[in-house]
């Protein structure tokens, strides 16, 4: 199994993914970058995002008003 170093990626990931975070609130996501809509598909897509190179705890970590019980009432709100 080959292995990759992310390192160069993940210095500007988390910038990348608060170009979809709305301003107004750090757990609602939009579908595109500087978009005012929160959107269920962008909400579950910064997740996806962000599980794939493990980094989901380490964004909510260094993001102290990111709140992950929020983030998935968010999500279930469209439900």
């Amino acid at each position: 199994m080959r292995t990759y170093n992310l390192d160069d990626f993940l210095i500007n990931f988390n910038d990348w993914i608060d170009n979809f975070k709305l301003k107004r609130n750090s757990s609602y996501f939009s579908v595109k970058q500087n978009q005012r809509k929160s959107s269920l598909y962008g909400l579950c897509d910064m997740v996806y995002n962000l599980v794939i190179p493990n980094q989901i705890e380490n964004y909510i970590k260094t993001n102290h008003d990111l709140e992950r019980d929020k983030w998935i009432d968010n999500i279930q709100i469209y439900a």
